[in-house]
């Protein structure tokens, strides 16, 4: 029996941010270190407790006794602001600093289990997030870090997303509206397009049920944009003087770079790059899709095969994980 919590928690920077807890009231172990899943850019929590066919990732995870925590940061799912000031102008580092902060200050303080360092489940650029706080507050509160497809240092760039992201002052300036209506109309039109491709492969997806996993997407932060088209340019990011590439050199717990095989949206040579400069002893990297399936950025998430792939072999290796110390 699956038990959903939801709460509300101040960030410290002008936002109330929307978080989930799941558990599996017959399964769940105490001893376990709970896992937070952190989204990525454009989209909110909701995808994690959703599959359009099946049994969502966050279940797989309680499945095997973890507790289970999904975050919506500012401008993501349920999440409220209470100072306009702070709305729309912010950066990675923001989010880092006051959301994912204050998320993991609160996990420690209401979790049921018995550990307080928790799994970094760190989707797309929720990853590049999660690098940026190593870099700031340490790894004391890290049981491990999953890059489920997400950028360090920018390795290879797909030349479409170059071009999306040529201009940081053009992006800066184009304010986009409604991006989850839009979905809705579009993907069922473009769905077998090529450049639709190096998002997801809509022949492995239920694409009937559009309406419902667009739930997941959020409009693109100006800002954010042109922090993304700069970040491009110079290959790494750097605030406060602290180069986040530099500083993942000294990360040491379990790390696991979970690649999508034909991804276009991070390439594999992005997402496997903190593999070579951490200082963990676990370093694993677990490759999602074949010649026959492919797995693009989002058929990790709405597959048809994902949970055989994909959450399945990834909740097996958190419950090595946790065996492992």
């Amino acid at each position: 029996m699956y038990k959903l919590s939801e709460y509300l928690i101040d960030n410290k920077d002008g936002w109330e941010l929307f978080i989930e807890k799941l558990i599996d009231n017959k399964k769940f172990d105490r001893s376990l270190s709970p896992a937070l899943l952190i989204p990525g850019y454009g989209m909110n929590s909701f995808i994690f407790n959703y599959h359009p066919n099946g049994k969502s990732l966050a279940k797989y995870i309680a499945d095997k006794g973890f507790e289970v925590w999904m975050v919506n940061f500012r401008q993501m799912g349920r999440s409220k602001c209470y100072d306009d000031m702070r709305y729309e102008r912010y950066s990675l580092y923001d989010i880092a600093k006051y959301d994912l902060y204050s998320t993991v200050s609160f996990i420690k303080e209401v979790t049921s289990s018995k550990r307080r360092d928790i799994h970094f489940l760190s989707c797309s650029l929720g990853a590049s997030i999660g690098f940026i706080y190593f870099a700031f507050f340490g790894e004391e509160d890290i049981r491990s870090f999953t890059n489920l497809g997400g950028p360090l240092r920018w390795i290879r760039i797909h030349p479409f997303i170059r071009t999306l992201f040529y201009s940081s002052t053009i992006l800066k300036n184009i304010k986009i509206k409604r991006a989850r209506e839009l979905a809705k109309r579009l993907l069922p039109l473009i769905g077998k397009t090529p450049i639709l491709s190096i998002y997801l492969h809509s022949e492995h997806i239920d694409m009937s049920k559009a309406d419902e996993f667009v739930e997941t997407v959020e409009n693109p932060n100006r800002f954010i944009n042109a922090e993304i088209a700069q970040w491009m340019k110079q290959k790494d990011l750097i605030y406060e003087g602290k180069n986040i590439t530099h500083e993942f050199n000294k990360f040491s717990k379990p790390l696991l770079c979970l690649i999508a095989n034909a991804d276009g949206i991070v390439p594999p040579e992005t997402v496997r790059f903190p593999l070579y400069i951490a200082s963990s002893k676990i370093k694993d990297e677990m490759i999602i899709g074949n010649e026959t399936i492919k797995f693009a950025h989002a058929d990790l998430y709405i597959s048809r095969y994902a949970q055989k792939m994909f959450f399945e072999p990834f909740s097996e290796w958190l419950t090595k994980v946790e065996s492992s110390s």
